[in-house]
């Protein structure tokens, strides 16, 4: 934290963006493997805690980043820090004086207060420095709260941990909880909440992602039915624990609700913060919406030529190989509407399963090649140390 109390001292990887007053904000990239524009990553997220696993039970999810980085990466940026009050002030129109005090994360505000501190810090952004946003197809990013998969993925250390330890309680600590989180105790926080950035990282380099102040998430709260989600949304989600939650509570699971309104009006809270996300537009040009509608179209199924498809519409012409081509020229070959309909919905649930194969070959290809290397290593190593 340098002199003037508004700004961090930045490190590798991390993207600085200014702030009034004179401050910057620093934000990590959470890489996420992509080959498409349809593509995205399939994660295990929640626990085993059995007390609380009407909320967090393990459920698969999938994630994927707004911005490219090659053509097999792309990332979204998450707050390297939680929203300071310092930085909270600074975009209300004054400059405080900048404090020690003043670096605790921001609590005591609202769900739609942060909203619209994100809104705000955009719309400074862009009309002040708006080359310091990173642009996807010459759109810029924008800033908002995280999903819950989002918050969850980087908060777990993303593709820079293990499968094994991204499935773990906690992320990787080689010192102790102590050396990472602010949790309830003498020995930690000692009840009250604590100076931003002092503790050790999460593997892709966040602080504070466990205990501190829980942190508001952009998705309503939904209750976990064994492999999804519940139907009803309820409040907000908070995520993480904060400097009242006991030790053996903390975890990456951690998932309560918040309701947006209390009988005194918007809901505030001393143990409640915030942690931006900068990500980027779904379509951006219409070449990506063009891409997008292609890799629609080849999902569960091989491409055949229109010629071939015309004649097979015929219910005598040679069927096709596909088996979701073949059932597409049926549909068009028959008048009855409802018959249509139903076979539509085959064949839609027919390309999803599909596709869900091919990705699961793939993955296990993957697994393959990682593990082939680890032996071609293990096997040099070996063989160097039989040598010496």
């Amino acid at each position: 934290w340098d002199e003037k109390l508004y700004n961090f001292q930045a490190t590798a990887g991390d993207l600085l963006l200014p702030m009034p007053c004179g401050g910057t904000m620093a934000f990590r990239k959470v890489m996420i493997p992509a080959h498409g524009p349809l593509s995205d990553y399939k994660v295990t997220l929640g626990g085993q805690d059995a007390d609380m696993a009407y909320s967090e039970s393990t459920y698969t999810a999938y994630v994927a980043g707004g911005f490219t980085e090659s053509d097999t990466e792309r990332y979204y940026l998450i707050g390297k820090y939680e929203v300071s009050a310092l930085q909270f002030q600074a975009m209300s129109g004054t400059c405080p004086k900048p404090t020690v005090p003043g670096r605790v994360p921001q609590v005591n505000i609202s769900w739609m207060e942060a909203m619209a501190f994100a809104e705000a810090y955009t719309d400074w952004l862009l009309k002040t420095t708006p080359d310091q946003l990173p642009h996807e197809d010459g759109l810029p990013g924008f800033m908002r709260l995280p999903t819950d998969v989002e918050w969850e993925f980087a908060a777990r250390g993303g593709v820079a941990v293990s499968p094994s330890d991204f499935q773990e309680r906690l992320f990787p600590m080689n010192d102790g909880l102590a050396r990472y989180a602010w949790f309830q105790g003498s020995k930690s926080a000692n009840g009250k909440l604590q100076l931003t950035g002092m503790l050790k990282p999460n593997p892709i380099g966040l602080h504070d992602v466990l205990g501190n102040a829980d942190e508001m998430t952009f998705d309503s709260f939904r209750l976990n039915k064994l492999d999804r989600m519940h139907g009803q949304a309820g409040g907000f989600s908070v995520r993480g624990g904060h400097f009242l939650t006991a030790e053996q509570s903390l975890r990456t699971a951690y998932r309560q609700e918040q309701p947006f309104f209390t009988d005194n009006g918007p809901r505030k809270s001393k143990t409640t913060g915030l942690r931006l996300v900068l990500v980027a537009p779904v379509v951006t040009s219409a070449k990506r919406l063009a891409d997008i509608q292609a890799a629609w179209a080849d999902l569960g199924s091989t491409k055949t030529s229109a010629p071939q498809r015309q004649a097979a519409i015929k219910l005598g012409g040679e069927a096709l190989e596909d088996p979701v081509e073949e059932l597409g020229a049926i549909i068009d070959a028959i008048d009855d509407k409802r018959a249509k309909k139903r076979l539509a919905d085959v064949r839609l649930a027919m390309r999803a399963s599909m596709a869900q194969r091919d990705e699961q070959r793939n993955h296990a290809a993957k697994v393959s090649l990682r593990l082939g290397a680890f032996l071609g290593r293990k096997l040099r190593d070996d063989s160097h140390a039989v040598e010496t």
